[in-house]
């Protein structure tokens, strides 16, 4: 019977029996009795039997990891479905490169191992793993999985630290002093640019400045075409000069049209006004029809 079951008996006439219809691998409680003509022997003990093997299942959760370019460790779990006794694994491996391969290796491990490191012996190719278990009937169903792309050309074989290495180290110092330049160059600059022409504070507000003073160019264009201040005030006072004798000797009488003693000629203008009108009246009197008409009377 199936261990937790009913017992089933059954009567043999020899000493085989097969019992068909069984689950792979199932532990059965086995019980053998003698019977003859006078009866069933004394009650025998048990006995576990297992069903028949078959082939294992593919092991779980295969792993390939590769730390460097020396080493590729290898984990793996127990096949989820054994199917009998495990008697252990069988690693197949072989190197690759594009279409090159290389000598395939096999590896035996015992049941109870799990993890296995290989050395590395062409850090440029890549790796094919085989992994699968073994029963007494043979090996079981296989998983396969391949190691890493290699990495470029900038990885090292050792993987040391990429802080300690001399060409990086200079790099870091280059590129530090040229920040230094670049630094002291902008605060040169900065000083020489940074002196302006400082004026007092004043209540009216400055006007612009004229470009030609900044740069120190002058124009004497306009200064050459434009008369001398002094000497157009002297040629104005000149003619207002013999404007002003032109009119008094006009005002005069004859060319004796000077100033008087205490410097007044008030008193010839007077005189000569008074005869210009006096004249003027005998002049329209004379003309005038009014007094044709009276001489006429």
């Amino acid at each position: 019977r199936e261990t937790r079951e009913a017992w089933n008996n059954v009567t043999v006439w020899g000493s085989r029996y097969v019992v068909g219809q069984t689950p792979v691998y199932v532990p059965y409680e086995i019980r053998v009795q003698a019977e003859n003509d006078f009866g069933k022997g004394p009650e025998p003990e048990s006995v576990i039997g297992y069903s028949g093997e078959d082939l294992p299942s593919a092991p779980r959760r295969f792993r390939v990891r590769q730390p460097n370019l020396e080493t590729i460790n290898l984990e793996w779990d127990h096949p989820e479905h054994p199917n009998g006794i495990m008697i252990g694994y069988t690693l197949k491996y072989v190197a690759f490169n594009g279409t090159k391969v290389g000598k395939q290796i096999v590896e035996n491990f015992s049941p109870n191992q799990t993890k296995f490191t290989v050395q590395r012996t062409d850090p440029v190719s890549r790796y094919r793993f085989t992994l699968s278990a073994r029963t007494q009937v043979g090996s079981g169903e296989a998983v396969t999985e391949e190691s890493p792309a290699p990495p470029n050309e900038a990885y090292t074989n050792n993987q040391a630290d990429i802080a300690t290495q001399g060409w990086f180290i200079g790099l870091m110092c280059a590129i530090a002093l040229l920040v230094l330049i670049l630094l002291i160059v902008c605060f040169i600059k900065r000083s020489r640019g940074g002196k302006y022409p400082v004026r007092e504070k004043k209540d009216v507000p400055l006007g612009p400045e004229d470009p030609k003073e900044e740069d120190g160019s002058f124009d004497y264009s306009d200064e050459d075409n434009k008369p001398l201040q002094g000497s157009q005030t002297s040629l104005d006072g000149t003619i207002k000069q013999q404007e002003s004798d032109d009119s008094l000797v006009d005002y005069g009488e004859g060319g004796e049209g000077q100033f008087n003693e205490d410097g007044s000629f008030i008193g010839q203008y007077t005189v000569k006004k008074d005869k210009e009108e006096t004249e003027g009246n005998e002049s329209s009197e004379a003309t005038s029809p009014v007094n044709a008409i009276y001489s006429l009377a």
